[in-house]
């Protein structure tokens, strides 16, 4: 009896499968990066970028790879998002993947109304990493990606190596999906994304596009953004600062941590005391820096703060102008109040908010650029 429900059990094993799901490599289409837009009469449009295949195979002990580009785009327009994409898929007679997403790039136009509506788009796309990079543009997405480039990387690769570099706050705050999302979700600040663009036969990534409740408020200068990058607390950067007789000093591998207090008083007024701790070497392009004194560390260090303070001022100014809370002011006050939170509107308040901010700066050794 066992012997023949065993051969019962093998028959029908023959003729079962969990790998109905599985699909050969070579009939994907590995998506590098995608792109959203507006096409002809607002319809949206959405892009992909795919990598030629075998130009990212290493060339073999004395040979070079010839490629004049490594990749192309494919791309569709649609009264919804999903006809956009439909437009794309039928465009391959690949499956396309997400698995290897690199970067997301959503354009000016497109991120005007709602950008909640788009990563809504997003998160039912399957398999996207959650550690994409999403960046807005300014210009046409389509011709930025399929720009040729000196350097001949593929999009979603360069964007993705740029967000790794040290000393990226100097220029942008490199936001990924995961974060994305966590904003939105937390209703406690703004969304806010790094900012690329066409410059040299290259892509440059600075800047940074602010959000007021989900819809595009302003964008921020690559200095204006290095300031924000200072009261956010950044690991690694650059930090030029103009002192007397028309002569500038540069600092190299800028750390900044801070420390963000809420306080109501009485009559409802909404008070941030912000105690930002930086400090940085001082890079020495000047032979008259050679020879300093304690004392004068301690002058340029003054200096220093109080050109970080008022920058911070001008910066926290125009955040509120806007209505653009990047920094997540909203979350400190939640946290130290929820009661009050709960009875309030963070952006009816926000725009009154004072702030008084206080910069600890620290040379930590100088260097010199030869």
């Amino acid at each position: 009896m066992r012997t023949k429900l065993f051969v019962i059990f093998l028959v029908a094993a023959a003729f079962l499968s969990g790998c109905w799901d599985v699909e050969e490599v070579n009939r994907r289409a590995t998506a590098n990066a995608i792109y959203i837009d507006r096409g002809a009469s607002h319809k949206f449009k959405l892009g992909a970028v795919f990598d030629v295949p075998g130009s990212l195979v290493p060339p073999f002990d004395g040979t070079e790879q010839q490629f004049q580009q490594r990749y192309f785009t494919l791309s569709g327009e649609g009264d919804s998002l999903v006809e956009a994409w439909t437009g794309v898929q039928q465009n391959t007679s690949r499956s396309v993947f997400f698995g290897q997403l690199r970067a997301i790039i959503l354009s000016e136009e497109v991120v005007k109304n709602n950008i909640s509506d788009l990563m809504n788009f997003i998160n039912r796309v399957p398999s996207v990493p959650s550690h994409t990079e999403v960046l807005v543009t300014r210009s046409d997405p389509e011709t930025l990606l399929e720009m040729p480039t000196k350097t001949n990387f593929v999009p979603g690769n360069y964007i993705d190596l740029f967000s790794q570099s040290p000393y990226k706050d100097t220029r942008t705050i490199p936001q990924d999906l995961w974060q994305v999302y966590q904003i939105i979700d937390n209703k406690t600040g703004d969304v806010y994304l790094p900012v690329i663009k066409a410059a040299q036969k290259c892509w440059k990534i600075e800047g940074t596009a602010l959000f007021s409740q989900n819809r595009l408020a302003g964008f921020l200068n690559s200095d204006e953004t290095g300031t924000l990058s200072l009261l956010k607390g950044s690991t690694s950067g650059f930090l030029s600062v103009p002192i007397a007789n028309d002569k500038v000093i540069g600092l190299d591998q800028v750390n900044s941590e801070s420390s963000i207090k809420p306080v109501i008083s009485k009559n409802g007024i909404v008070t941030y005391k912000i105690d930002t701790k930086i400090n940085g070497m001082l890079v020495e392009t000047n032979p008259e820096f050679l020879r300093l004194s304690s004392e004068d560390m301690k002058q340029l260090e003054a200096k220093i703060e109080k050109y970080v303070e008022l920058k911070s001022y001008l910066l926290l100014n125009k955040l509120q102008m806007l209505n653009s809370d990047p920094v997540g002011f909203g979350g400190k006050l939640r946290i130290r109040y929820p009661g009050t939170w709960a009875k309030i509107n963070w952006h009816q308040i926000y725009p009154g908010a004072r702030f008084n901010v206080n910069t600890d700066f620290t040379i930590k050794h100088t260097g010199l650029l030869r």
